[in-house]
């Protein structure tokens, strides 16, 4: 489950993308939501299934490298 919430984490990271560079700031805002609440729940099933610590850091962490750049300056930071 923990890889599952990962990548669909990174699937909503990047339609937040697609709607930052579309201009639509509610649906960025949704979708950034959304992504902060997947890889957070991911997160916490790391107690469960621990040996997906590297799946998560590591899909979590790509998904953050390849969209950084595209994301609001305010944002980028944090990824």
């Amino acid at each position: 489950m923990v890889d599952a919430l990962t990548w669909q984490g990174g699937a909503e990271l990047y339609l937040a993308v697609r709607a930052h560079e579309a201009g639509d700031k509610p649906l960025f805002d949704r979708h950034l939501a959304g992504a902060r609440a997947d890889f957070a729940r991911a997160e916490g099933e790391l107690v469960k299934q621990p040996d997906l610590r590297a799946a998560y850091f590591t899909i979590r962490g790509g998904s953050y490298t390849v969209m950084a750049d595209r994301l609001p300056a305010a944002y980028r930071k944090e990824a």
